[in-house]
């Protein structure tokens, strides 16, 4: 074979190769994409748990993946909040304060993490760190949407 017609082939061979690499990018989710969808599975589970009291093993299992997938602070310290809900739907407080904890130290003005600490509080027989935290919570973050924000009944 010609010198010619194995450069032809090689100068094709590379042109494919480099495409490929591109081809693959866009095929394959990221991993923002990953924790993206994993981190908003997370925040869903919260929300239901909340509505319905009903946690299953595979939603805290996703808000852990959410809070080892998460790339920033804020992202980690939403699903460790995220998590909390969860846990303190199954009445595991201990474990409830343990991500609020985590969540603060990431993220100290987070005010959905500071109420929700004080629930557990609360439910701990707690008052004084109750209410440091529910008291501290509104200050932090005015206007809050109320998303991952526990509702004890404080009964009137």
């Amino acid at each position: 074979m010609p010198l010619k017609s194995y450069l032809s082939i090689s100068a094709g061979a590379f042109m494919l190769l480099a495409a490929l690499p591109a081809f693959a990018a866009t095929s394959w989710p990221s991993s923002d994409l990953l924790a993206s969808g994993t981190a908003d599975s997370c925040a869903t589970a919260g929300a239901a748990a909340q509505e319905n009291g009903s946690v299953s093993d595979t939603d805290l299992a996703n808000c852990t993946l959410a809070v080892k997938l998460a790339n920033y602070d804020q992202g980690r310290a939403e699903a460790l909040n995220n998590r909390s809900v969860l846990h303190y739907a199954r009445g595991e407080y201990d474990a409830a304060l343990a991500d609020n904890t985590a969540a603060l130290k990431l993220d100290d003005r987070m005010a959905e993490a500071i109420v929700n600490r004080g629930s557990i509080f609360l439910v701990q027989h707690r008052p004084e760190a109750a209410a440091a935290n529910f008291n501290r919570g509104p200050r932090v973050q005015s206007g809050t949407s109320g998303k991952g924000i526990f509702q004890p009944s404080l009964g009137a």
